[in-house]
């Protein structure tokens, strides 16, 4: 499945999994879901509430718009599912085509969800999700303490890690 989570003119930008079981399909995707699947039913939204991380899809014309909150509260996203049809060759083709931009090339994103809620590390900021409430913290020197103690990657691969890079600024001519 080919979808996009870049606004305006729809062109696929990310990969992600629907699965069809028993005539029913499930959207499974192991970069924004936690150990839930959403179901999607033709006619109406689909939703997984909850505190740390409600999941929401609505069906766009034939296409899904899937809704979420990947960090701080409040801060919801969308992705639209476009082609439940994407071959290999497509897949290979637009990771080709990452490889030159994409905001995931520009700075340490990683997320792991604990029984307390969702950790996320993402351009230069630490995002805790609890069923109470959120904190955000900018990380500056501490990213390393972070990523190594508390997402338990090693040292090795996180000092080899690039600086995180600030996000180029739209033009507006």
């Amino acid at each position: 499945m080919a979808d996009t989570i870049s606004p305006g003119e729809p062109q696929p930008t990310h990969g992600t999994t629907l699965v069809r079981i028993e005539g029913m399909d499930y959207w499974v995707d192991s970069s924004m879901l936690t150990d839930r699947v959403l179901p999607l039913t033709r006619g109406a939204p689909t939703s997984i509430p909850g505190p740390v991380h409600p999941l929401c899809a609505e069906p766009v014309n034939d296409l899904w718009r899937i809704w979420w909150e990947p960090g701080p509260e409040g801060a919801e996203m969308s992705c639209l599912l476009l082609d439940e049809n994407a071959t290999e060759a497509h897949y290979l083709a637009r990771y080709e085509w990452s490889r030159g931009w994409s905001p995931f090339n520009l700075w340490v994103h990683a997320v792991t969800n604990r029984a307390w809620g969702r950790l996320t590390v993402t351009n230069g900021s630490r995002f805790e999700r609890r069923a109470g409430g959120a904190d955000k913290r900018e990380l500056g020197a501490d990213r390393e303490r972070v990523l190594i103690e508390e997402f338990g990657y090693s040292e090795e691969i996180v000092t080899a890690l690039p600086d995180d890079e600030q996000p180029p600024v739209p033009s507006t001519t």
